[in-house]
């Protein structure tokens, strides 16, 4: 009964990894991961090509995929630019002061726990502005130089599928329409937009084409889309991997698997053996929280205060007491926000491009 109802039956852990790692294995890229790179900073998006390489002549772009990335490159770009601009003008002692009193519900009214603290949020602003500074500005090389995107345009050159006929497309559009209808995967979430609709399933039958072509080959399809409801099978709330339906459209073409990660899992796994990242780097691009579906800009004010105000005020309340009494003198330490570690992901401020 399993290998005619397989789509129902998750693949154990091993046989993931045992896939992932196969050499005959290839790599399919979607559009938000491809433009997610420039999401990850300086560092990271250059070590990040370095792993790609890693899987030369098995990495894989559709058609659709290059032009919506190319339609949205110049947008991110901007995006982020704008975005490190108004960080840095926002973020001020009064401002940060108030999300910590408003996630800790602590009332700042002793007069040198007050005042030390504002110092040490002082310091730790000056990190963070700084670190936004360099953001900003590898950001705004790539708009003046395009040294990123002209590195990735000549490595996924040759890579890119060919593109389906005008009449092909024509013919995907008309099924999209039933199956938006009947709330199939994947994409029936875009109906409502008015471009670019089904590129979600446009991409889906260049992937299927390419799995025909190579039914001995397992895909790695990378895409945060599997967080999307019309690309992952929830029941109950449950998260239970990729929609039946679409892998039992993958299995009619393939003899072989088919996974889907979002980028920083790609990047954790592929790490394994390639070895571009150390263990502290991996630990931040996998808490790094990518823009889902529905983000907006507003959402950069709680994330900074889940990630750097709401710790620096958790430790100052849960001490305070005997800091007041016993440690007038002994200073809170900025250690967590003063090193190399993200203390804000700007990932999470973007324009909704719907990808």
């Amino acid at each position: 009964m399993k290998n005619r109802f397989k789509a129902y039956y998750p693949l154990s852990e091993d046989k993931k990894k045992e896939i992932f790692n196969d050499s005959n294995t290839y790599f399919v890229f979607d559009t938000n991961a491809l433009l997610d790179i420039y999401r990850l900073g300086k560092t990271v998006s250059s070590k990040v090509i370095k792993l790609f390489k890693k899987y030369e002549g098995r990495i894989v772009i559709p058609y659709h995929v290059a032009e919506e990335y190319h339609d949205h490159l110049f947008d991110i770009m901007i995006e982020g630019e704008s975005l490190y601009n108004n960080l840095s003008e926002k973020v001020t002692e009064d401002y940060i002061m108030r999300l910590i009193e408003q996630d800790n519900k602590v009332q700042f009214n002793y007069g040198h726990l007050s005042k030390m603290l504002k110092k040490h949020i002082k310091d730790a602003i000056a990190v963070f502005k700084k670190k936004i500074l360099n953001e900003k500005k590898f950001i705004s090389e790539q708009l003046s130089s395009w040294t990123l995107p002209n590195e990735l345009a000549e490595f996924l050159g040759d890579k890119i599928l060919d593109k389906f006929s005008d009449e092909d497309i024509a013919k995907i559009e008309e099924e999209g329409k039933g199956r938006f209808e009947a709330k199939l995967p994947p994409g029936h979430e875009d109906k409502d937009k008015t471009k670019n609709k089904y590129g979600d399933l446009i991409i889906w039958k260049e992937l299927l084409k390419f799995a025909g072509e190579h039914p001995d080959n397992s895909i790695v399809f990378v895409s945060r889309d599997i967080e999307k409801g019309d690309w992952q099978w929830i029941q109950h709330g449950r998260k239970c991997g990729l929609h039946p339906y679409l892998l039992n459209e993958f299995y009619n073409v393939s003899n072989a698997h088919i996974l889907m990660y979002p980028l920083q899992d790609f990047i954790n796994y592929a790490n394994e053996t390639g070895k571009v990242f150390n263990k502290t780097e991996i630990g931040q691009i996998q808490e790094i929280k990518l823009p889902d579906i529905s983000s907006s800009n507003a959402t950069w004010e709680r994330q900074f205060s889940r990630e750097f105000a709401r710790p620096i005020g958790q430790e100052f309340s849960a001490e305070g007491e005997s800091k007041q009494s016993n440690e007038k003198d002994k200073e809170l330490s900025i250690e967590d926000v003063s090193g190399d570690s993200t203390i804000f992901d700007q990932s999470n401020l973007e324009i909704d491009l719907g990808l």
